[in-house]
């Protein structure tokens, strides 16, 4: 932070990824409407696209690289491989993907399952998704991206799902690489977000109004999958190794009928009310808690 014409400046610099970028450039618009300057500091991988924010000042700042790939020199194999696959994807499928999402079924009915860019899972447990999914006769829309399975080489092609999976849900599920999560969430057709309970997948499906089953893997995941089943009662947790018996019912708990999961579609879309007049209206906490840190750079 420096002074300039006597305007305060604040720094960012994200991590290369969308989950940390997103939010970055929310805190960012946040700052930048009370008066503050906003130089982004970024790498050439996944850089963000500076014509979306002509209010800020891009500034991209060199990594050591191997020859002309992008990538730090430490960067595991694993990492690279997948980010380079995402990216690919990202770019060539983006309108198909939105004819696909705008065809699918009912108002929601579509399940979105998504276990974010850092999480994995074992084959078994990858088989027993899928057929989960699958004998559960719903309509999905499946992020699986490169890397998800525990223990396989590296690769950049999608794991291989089981042996006549496709077959069976054919004409009611779909399984790319990569989704807009933040845009799928808020799209009509979804009714429910398989997650590993990182933060920000959380707030986004609160944000969102989606009831959730969550399966989480590591770290903060875990309270917060808590949260989610027990504390706000807007979705249900899946541990242990995963059963397809076990992944149907969850499915049905969410997404199906009856009192309870009425009540569970329900909540979502009061926790979402209650999040944007407590939190982010003029005087929610979200709000007063923004007002505190600008004072507090103010005074430095």
């Amino acid at each position: 932070m420096a002074t300039g014409d006597r305007r305060r400046r604040v720094l960012f610099f994200p991590l290369p990824f969308q989950g940390h970028i997103n939010p970055m450039f929310q805190l960012a618009g946040l700052l930048h409407a009370r008066g503050f300057a906003v130089p982004v500091f970024h790498t050439r991988f996944n850089a963000p696209d500076a014509s979306r924010h002509p209010a800020y000042d891009f500034v991209p700042v060199p990594v050591p690289v191997p020859d002309d790939d992008g990538m730090p020199v430490d960067t595991p194999d694993t990492v690279q491989v997948t980010l380079e696959r995402v990216l690919a994807v990202n770019r060539a499928c983006t309108a198909p993907f939105w004819e696909r999402l705008a065809a699918l079924q009912a108002p929601a009915s579509v399940l979105y399952v998504s276990f974010g860019s850092v999480a994995s899972m074992s084959a078994s447990d990858l088989a027993e998704t899928a057929w989960g999914m699958a004998i559960s006769g719903r309509p999905f829309l499946w992020a699986l991206q490169p890397g998800l399975v525990r223990g396989a080489p590296p690769s950049p092609e999608q794991p291989p799902l089981p042996a006549g999976f496709r077959a069976a849900t054919r004409g009611r599920g779909t399984v790319v690489a990569w989704a807009p999560q933040e845009e799928v969430l808020a799209h009509p057709a979804v009714g429910g977000f398989w997650t590993h309970c990182g933060w920000n997948s959380t707030l986004e499906a609160v944000c969102a109004g989606v009831p959730m089953l969550c399966r989480p893997c590591f770290g903060d995941q875990m309270g917060n999958a808590r949260y989610v089943e027990r504390a706000w009662r807007v979705g249900v947790a899946l541990d242990g190794e995963l059963e397809r018996g076990e992944v149907e019912a969850a499915i049905a708990a969410v997404m199906g009928g009856g009192e309870a999961g009425a009540g569970m579609r329900r909540r979502p879309a009061v926790l979402k009310s209650r999040a944007a007049e407590c939190c982010v209206a003029e005087a929610g906490s979200s709000c007063l808690n923004v007002d505190k840190l600008v004072k507090h750079i103010m005074a430095l």
